[in-house]
């Protein structure tokens, strides 16, 4: 819930006037500020993720951008002493947790997106009503999980609804948007993991104690 948050700070802070202006401060103590309710959630898919997105962000908004970044940074150092109180103990557990060494790269990959499910973007119940077992078609076709979770996995329905889009459809015009528009679809393709070619390329053994 924290990630729009985070998203509509970041492009606020990619806008922001020229100088050390009162906006780019505000702008920037905002982003900490949610970027520290993300990192207090616990959760650190979606703080990698919300990080990306503000990185994404910043990069393609941003008209001075080398300085957007470095603020960026100073806004998830906030953000990580303003979580701290959940931080530093996950931490101090993390020694002691199954994830110290590492997680298997088909666990890893459990949260992965059909690629089926893309179809729902734009058509609702696609395939079929996921509440009820009999009637969704993707428990058979597009079940993602790989026996660690039950169901379908990632998310009952991922449908954007026709304001989503036609908002999306207004912005294709604005000046530094479009890149904006390809870094979602690179999102997208990250969202779909090890149903595609990337996931073979990522980093795993480095990064694989972060990946559920």
């Amino acid at each position: 819930a924290w990630i729009p948050w985070i998203a509509c700070a970041a492009d606020r802070l990619a806008e922001a006037g020229e100088g050390l202006s009162r906006e780019r401060l505000v702008a920037l103590a905002w982003l900490a500020m949610a970027l520290g309710a993300q990192v207090l959630v616990g959760e650190p898919a979606s703080l990698v993720t919300a990080c990306l997105i503000a990185l994404l962000l910043v990069g393609f908004r941003a008209r001075r951008r080398l300085r957007a970044l470095t603020e960026l940074a100073l806004a998830i150092g906030g953000g990580v002493v303003l979580g701290a109180a959940t931080l530093v103990p996950a931490l101090l557990f993390l020694a002691d947790s199954d994830r110290a060494a590492g997680i298997p790269q088909e666990a890893a990959g459990a949260w992965s997106m059909h690629p089926l499910r893309l179809a729902e973007l734009f058509w609702p119940g696609a395939l079929g009503e996921p509440t009820v077992i009999s009637h969704h078609l993707a428990r058979l076709l597009a079940s993602t999980g790989n026996g660690f979770v039950g169901g379908p996995a990632w998310a009952h329905s991922v449908h954007l609804g026709a304001p989503v889009v036609l908002c999306v459809a207004a912005t294709v015009a604005i000046p530094r948007l479009r890149g904006a528009l390809a870094a979602s679809a690179l999102l997208a393709l990250l969202a779909l993991g090890s149903y595609t070619p990337v996931w073979i390329a990522l980093p795993l053994p480095r990064f694989r104690s972060w990946r559920m």
